[in-house]
């Protein structure tokens, strides 16, 4: 079950983990790992409600306003919520 703080202390933690240029199949699924991770928080932490296998201890109820799906982008390296594709 996820809450804000602990979505916002597993960001901080991937946050924190230094960017490498893989050089074996190890290395490149490590940080192909890490930037999934990271790009599920972000999404996690954007849906306050819970839906589906996405359960919200701090927003048990299912929001019926937020039945769509999110575009998560990177930017400057990172993930981030892409709010222009949206779709309500």
């Amino acid at each position: 079950v996820r809450d804000a703080d602990g979505l916002h202390r597993l960001d901080a933690i991937l946050a924190g983990a230094r960017s490498v240029q893989p050089a074996n199949r190890q290395s490149f699924e490590d940080a192909a790992l890490t930037a999934t991770a990271q790009a599920i928080a972000v999404a996690a932490l954007a849906r306050t409600e819970s839906r589906g296998c996405h359960h919200r201890g701090d927003y048990p109820e299912t929001d019926p306003a937020q039945e769509h799906s999110v575009t998560i982008r990177a930017v400057a390296g990172r993930p981030a919520l892409d709010t222009a594709t949206a779709v309500c």
